[in-house]
């Protein structure tokens, strides 16, 4: 014969039992105050309203019933022990697969909430597993209370490497976790951290995620910058941008996102597809006037040109000279916008290094910047 499910121990081991003149009701009414009835427990005021009782009556009642359940359990003490097994060995994880595990095994039926088996062992004081339900937003985790900061810690991380980075990698993520733990288990603190937040969205076989909201995800909105001056972009060339924006602010808790999980980010992100030979596209047109700042949007399209940059670049500096804060406004424009790609070129020997006063060695320093995804023949312009 299999072990019965807890609904059904209970059912048994409630219908044996005298909890007062009106056994049904007091049983109701205890099961609803503690969960037991799957739905997650509720506050004796609410347990009791249906009733028409107070507080304290409702706490007489659930004491009573607790007592005799502890006193004749039947098989509810084993069902527990099924629980506690599989509990302690799968937290911390998301409490809907916790739940799902649990009802592959029997131990409960579906929509049975962990709240109510966690509040069994108590009612029944049975050996309890260290664990704890942690919710964000109706998003919950159980986990154990030890594991608590571990999980806020990876939370807090990873809202910052998302908009930083475009997506955040579990491993790296996994090592920056304080205390001694086991690998596997920081393995599961970051998951069970990133399910926290209802937008999440999981790369390259779990290995990478991202937070589907773009409000905050700077890579998402640096596409959009890009592709309003620019029909389609090689993945190469939006990594190789996204690149420099990582070098000048590294984290030291994560590892620049990789091309592959670009490529997930970017695939899975609802507003742009890529195809098989790594062409990036925006699923609609990007205005440039919306997305782009006016120093960006000017350096877009200086960079767009395509001929003889470094008179250009000049020509334009200069143009904007006799205002400081707009000359400011370009120097940033031309080492931070996120779909400018610096070009990999040493000067000649003999040139750009020798001059006494320096004056070659700024001209190569001219025109030494492109458009991501336009030809390098382009953009060279002390080819």
């Amino acid at each position: 014969m299999s072990s019965p499910s807890l609904e059904r121990a209970l059912a048994d081991a409630l219908a044996r039992l005298d909890t007062g003149s009106r056994s049904e009701r007091n049983n109701e009414i205890a099961l609803n105050y503690f969960g037991l009835d799957g739905r997650g427990g509720c506050s004796m005021q609410s347990a009791g309203t249906p009733h028409g009782l107070t507080r304290e009556s409702v706490r007489q009642i659930t004491n009573r019933v607790a007592g005799a359940l502890r006193a004749a359990p039947g098989e509810i003490p084993g069902v527990l022990g099924r629980a506690h097994a599989v509990i302690e060995d799968l937290i911390p994880m998301a409490a809907d697969a916790l739940e799902a595990a649990l009802v592959a095994r029997g131990i409960i039926t579906p929509g049975f909430r962990i709240e109510g088996v966690l509040r069994a062992f108590d009612v029944l004081d049975a050996p309890a597993p260290e664990a704890a339900v942690y919710s964000v937003d109706e998003r919950r985790v159980v986990l154990s209370e030890a594991d608590i900061p571990h999980l806020e810690f990876a939370l807090s991380r990873a809202r910052q490497l998302v908009p930083h980075n475009g997506a955040c990698g579990v491993e790296a993520l996994a090592s920056a976790l304080p205390g001694a733990l086991q690998w596997e288990h920081r393995l599961r603190i970051v998951r069970a951290a990133a399910n926290l937040r209802a937008d999440v969205v999981w790369v390259c076989d779990g290995a990478w995620f991202f937070f589907g909201a773009t409000g905050r995800n700077r890579l998402l909105r640096n596409l959009d910058k890009l592709f309003s001056v620019c029909e389609a972009v090689d993945i190469e060339s939006v990594h190789q941008a996204l690149s420099r924006a990582w070098n000048k602010a590294p984290r030291p808790y994560s590892k620049m996102v990789t091309i592959e999980a670009l490529r997930g980010v970017i695939a899975q992100s609802g507003r742009f597809v890529i195809d098989d030979q790594g062409i990036v596209r925006a699923l609609a047109p990007c205005d440039p006037t919306v997305v782009l700042p006016e120093m960006e949007f000017a350096l877009a399209r200086f960079l767009a040109g395509g001929t003889d940059l470094m008179r250009r670049e000049k020509e334009m500096e200069d143009a904007l000279v006799g205002e400081p804060t707009a000359k400011f406004g370009f120097s940033m424009a031309l080492n931070y916008a996120p779909f400018v790609g610096r070009i990999e070129k040493e000067p000649e020997e003999g040139k750009g290094c020798d001059s006494e006063d320096g004056e070659e060695k700024i001209e190569w320093a001219r025109g030494i910047y492109r458009l991501a995804g336009t030809p390098r023949a382009e953009t060279l312009g002390h080819a």
